[in-house]
């Protein structure tokens, strides 16, 4: 009863339907779009369901990878969610990361600090989409 490959191999449904939570459990309960859903179908996720768990032992959390589009048992690098690059005549800074279309709950907001005993703040950033997929703004 605690392995889902008792219910696949008889046709249960783990990517629409149903969970693993150590039995089967409905997934129906679950916003259609939310993190909640995302980490239910994950079923590969036993004991990794937290937002910061980081069950392909990556150290990207679980969360960051929702709000990529990402599966959260695929190891990934920073490199394959975003890219970075120095205007060498403005000394500006860009970042290039993706974002998911598909998750409407959560938002990736880029942060920064002049100095490492100042706060973190938004201020002076600015946010540009550059490009969609079918699945991911950039």
């Amino acid at each position: 009863m605690h392995d889902v490959f008792t219910f696949t191999t008889v046709g249960w449904d783990f990517f629409n339907t149903w969970y693993m939570n150590g039995y089967p459990e409905l997934i129906h309960s679950f916003n259609e779009d939310s993190f909640e859903r995302w980490i239910a179908t994950e079923w590969a996720l036993v004991h990794q369901r937290e937002q910061n768990d980081t069950p392909a032992d990556d150290n990207i959390p679980n969360l960051i990878k929702y709000a990529c589009g990402l599966s959260a048992t695929t190891a990934y690098t920073t490199q394959d969610m975003m890219t970075m690059s120095r205007d060498p005549l403005t000394g500006l800074f860009s970042i290039k990361y993706m974002e998911s279309k598909l998750t409407h709950d959560v938002m990736l907001q880029p942060i920064w600090c002049p100095t490492l005993d100042q706060p973190w703040t938004t201020d002076n950033i600015t946010i540009n989409l550059l490009d969609e997929t079918a699945e991911h703004k950039l």
